[in-house]
């Protein structure tokens, strides 16, 4: 990677991070925990990731989408099952 590049890329991308720590950490200073869903939908069966998902690979990505703001910036998360979806 050349020096322009590492410094229009890299160098951006890790003072956004810094800025979404910066975001939690004002968070957690007022609550300790945060509830999240981890996914907008239900988990996809079998059928549906041979099927649509995998013709469309950003279905697949955003189904994930909610468990990258505690990944980007290195917070502990969990993902616990609870209810059920009318499609299972």
């Amino acid at each position: 990677m050349s020096s322009e590049s590492y410094a229009t890329y890299v160098t951006k991308a890790q003072q956004v991070r810094r800025r979404i720590a910066q975001d939690f950490a004002s968070v957690f200073s007022v609550v300790d925990v945060l509830l999240t869903p981890t996914a907008p939908g239900h988990a996809p069966s079998f059928d549906e990731l041979e099927g649509a998902y995998r013709d469309n690979p950003v279905s697949m990505y955003l189904n994930d989408v909610m468990t990258i703001p505690s990944n980007l910036v290195g917070l502990p998360a969990i993902s616990v099952p609870a209810g059920l979806s009318a499609k299972v």
